[in-house]
């Protein structure tokens, strides 16, 4: 059994959206998931937050869970053809490094009307962009965690 968890300090980064759909892709794709949103909220302010929270898994990790990894790092709402976008992206990829997932999830209004809906992705609208981004990443973290078990 996996413990997946989508966290950052910082609200409104799609960690509710992310969650929603990538469980919604795992469950698509045969695995048994359950998922619990505990978040009470979901740019250059995120990479704050994931700093914050990247020092915070490692002294957990140091002082109360060995096991404790990170998967990966998810950018969300990303727009290409934005320079700040980028720039956090490119960031991202260096302080990061292979932690960051090659799948990135676009800004899409899709995903905001699924939410409203109450709907997952993949059931409002299984061909827009927002879906194909993540079933990309479902893919992504199905190799991940398949290849953490591994070792």
């Amino acid at each position: 059994m996996s413990v997946i968890s989508i966290a950052n300090h910082k609200g409104g980064v799609g960690k509710t959206t992310t969650a929603v759909n990538l469980a919604a892709g795992l469950a698509r794709s045969g695995y048994k998931v359950m998922l619990i949103d505990m978040d009470p909220q979901p740019e250059s302010l995120a990479l704050k937050g994931m700093d914050d929270f990247i020092r915070i898994l490692r002294t957990v990790k140091t002082r109360m869970n060995n096991q404790l990894d990170l998967l990966g790092v998810v950018i969300t709402q990303f727009d290409n053809r934005k320079v700040l976008h980028r720039e956090v992206l490119e960031y991202a990829e260096q302080r990061y490094g292979e932690a960051v997932f090659d799948s990135h999830i676009r800004g899409n209004v899709a995903l905001a009307e699924s939410q409203s809906m109450g709907q997952h992705i993949f059931e409002y609208d299984s061909l827009c962009n927002g879906a194909a981004d993540y079933l990309a990443l479902t893919k992504e973290v199905v190799q991940r965690v398949s290849a953490e078990l591994a070792v």
